[in-house]
């Protein structure tokens, strides 16, 4: 049997194998396609492109189950983005995380300043908020900080 999704209305449908490059008909929504072949198994990685991940700083969840092309992804991937440990779990994480994706520590200190300038409703609002944060230095409470370049802008 081959599993398909009809490419007109999303059903999922099981096919059998004999069909494969018939022309066919969804049960569902009655839209015509040729039933495809069943895809073919990706070949796994090569060990020294595991050795080569591992020694990247790729963990094992990572690499369960992954075959070729998404280890050479992975590699990649790998080589251009900075990584970090982990203060509290001592994982390894994208320099560009907020969280800890294995014990949900915060790693980023400016996810304060990102939180707040996404609440901001405009740029000037942005701008504000930067220059007050730019002027104390100090973070508070971001509802303190919202309400005072809302004060500042005259904007309620």
């Amino acid at each position: 049997m081959i599993a398909h999704t009809c490419p007109h209305c999303g059903a999922k449908l099981e096919i059998p194998d004999e069909y494969v490059g018939q022309r066919g008909g969804c049960k569902q929504c009655g839209g015509k396609f040729t039933v495809p072949a069943k895809p073919k198994k990706k070949p796994p990685p090569s060990e020294r492109q595991l050795e080569y991940l591992r020694a990247l700083g790729a963990t094992e969840p990572e690499l369960r189950g992954i075959d070729v092309a998404a280890a050479s992804k992975l590699i990649n991937d790998y080589k251009t983005k900075q990584r970090l440990e982990c203060p509290e779990c001592r994982q390894m994480i994208d320099s560009d995380s907020n969280y800890c994706m294995w014990c949900g520590e915060q790693v980023n200190d400016d996810l304060d300043t990102y939180q707040v300038l996404v609440k901001c409703r405009s740029k000037e609002m942005q701008q504000a908020v930067m220059q007050m944060l730019e002027d104390t230095g100090d973070f508070g409470n971001i509802a303190d900080i919202l309400e005072k370049a809302q004060r500042a802008l005259g904007d309620d």
